[in-house]
This record gives C-alpha cells, structure tokens and sequence, in this order.
C-alpha cells in the first residue's frame, strides 16, 4: 500500500492510496506437480490459494463434484490425508533447509 499525492484540485492537495495485490498462496512442491495431472495440479493450487471447492470449480470451468473426486485422487497419490494437511505439508516444505 502506497500513498500517493495527487495534482492540485480548488485548492486542495488530495492524495491517492495505490493497493498491490499480494499473492498469499503457498507453492507447489515441484515433487508434486510430477505426480499429478495438469487438472490436479491446478486443483492443488486453487487449494494453496487458499481457494474453496466451489471458487477453484468456477475458476477452473468445472463441477464441485469434479473438483471434490479430483481432491479424493490427489490426497492418496501425496501420501495426504486431507485438505488442512494439504496445506501443511505444502507450507512445511517451503521452509528453508
């Protein structure tokens, strides 16, 4: 977030507020993209965007029941038990050696 001053208007110095957007999602651990489909793959990172099932349905052009049997093929072939470890085991990865 940045302030901004803007030119002079009757007299008064108005000012701007310029907002960048800051991903806040978690990457992929390049193992995984290895093990999965291009569409897993992108489910996956709907997850570490922190998405819900419906919005990486609708991001992605699909079904919330595609998107849910997507998820029940990801977790087994990650060694995951559930979207929550999903997310940790993503994160704990990312963590400097």
């Amino acid at each position: 977030m940045t302030f901004v001053e803007l030119p002079e208007q009757r007299g008064s110095r108005p000012w701007g507020l310029v907002l960048q957007e800051c991903s806040r999602a978690i990457p992929m651990p390049e193992p995984w993209r290895q093990k999965l489909s291009r569409r897993e793959a992108e489910v996956v990172e709907g997850v570490l965007s922190n998405w819900t099932n419906e919005t990486i349905a609708e991001d992605l052009g699909l079904t919330l029941n595609t998107v849910k049997t997507h998820l029940r093929n990801i977790f087994p072939k990650l060694g995951i038990e559930s979207r929550t470890d999903l997310l940790y085991q993503a994160a704990w990865r990312q963590k400097p050696g």
